[in-house]
């Protein structure tokens, strides 16, 4: 029985029985392949190599788990005949990037980083990237150190944002240290484009806690955010690192 060039679907023969069948697999596989999602959770060092039938089956590839980059691989020909095809893949990894990439080894690739979406298209063994996004929601921590003695009422940080930025609630998450701790509370200003959102304390016994006057705090690009030391400057108070927790 022959098959579709693209994806590989089975043909109705001329004096074939119970033609129904093969008509409605066909209905099937094309419903899948505009609709259906390929999910592979645990990557580890990969790679990811599909069949023919899981590479012409599905229309979005959402990878994850991996311990390090890794490969997905597309077959370079379906049914004997060079593959041509378009598709989506996730890669649902935060930490490493994925590389979607021909049976070969040859021809364009194309990395889909961590947390990003891509369209691909597929000629053979060339792989063209035709559109890309990013996932709302993965983690973007900022962090800062203050070395010596905190100045006087200084500005002690700054931060520009280059793309939309949040942070929770009494920035929930975050975390800091200090080399030598304050003789008294250590209160610091932290301010939104010249404007108090909030606070970072320091006890007497080296615990920060991070506090917001409005809930949680969203930036656009071009948006900073300063940090202002206490004002009299502590006299022991120093070396001084946090890291507030963040998610784009």
């Amino acid at each position: 029985m022959s098959k579709s060039p693209i994806l590989a679907i089975e043909q109705i023969g001329e004096n074939q029985n119970n033609k129904y069948l093969t008509h409605n697999d066909a209905i099937d596989i094309l419903e899948a392949a505009t609709n259906d999602v390929f999910v592979n959770a645990a990557v580890g060092a990969g790679p990811v190599t599909l069949t023919e039938a899981q590479a012409t089956q599905y229309r979005l590839y959402k990878v994850s788990g991996g311990s390090a980059a890794f490969n997905l691989v597309f077959p370079a020909t379906i049914n004997a005949v060079n593959a041509k095809r378009e598709f989506s893949v996730h890669n649902a990894d935060t930490t490493y990037a994925v590389t979607v990439k021909a049976s070969t080894g040859a021809g364009s690739t194309v990395v889909v980083a961590p947390g990003e979406t891509a369209i691909i298209y597929q000629s053979y063994q060339d792989m063209y990237p035709l559109a890309r996004g990013v996932i709302a929601g993965l983690p973007y921590d900022v962090g800062a150190f203050i070395p010596d003695k905190p100045e006087n009422g200084g500005e002690v940080c700054k931060f520009i944002a280059v793309r939309e930025v949040s942070f929770p609630d009494d920035f929930a998450g975050s975390v800091g240290h200090c080399t030598t701790n304050p003789t008294a509370t250590a209160a610091f200003t932290i301010a939104k484009n010249g404007v108090s959102i909030g606070s970072m304390s320091i006890s007497t016994g080296g615990v920060f806690t991070f506090a917001t006057t409005g809930g949680a705090t969203s930036l656009v690009a071009g948006d900073r955010i300063t940090i202002t030391a206490p004002s009299p400057q502590d006299t022991t108070l120093a070396d001084v690192a946090f890291t507030f927790k963040g998610t784009r």
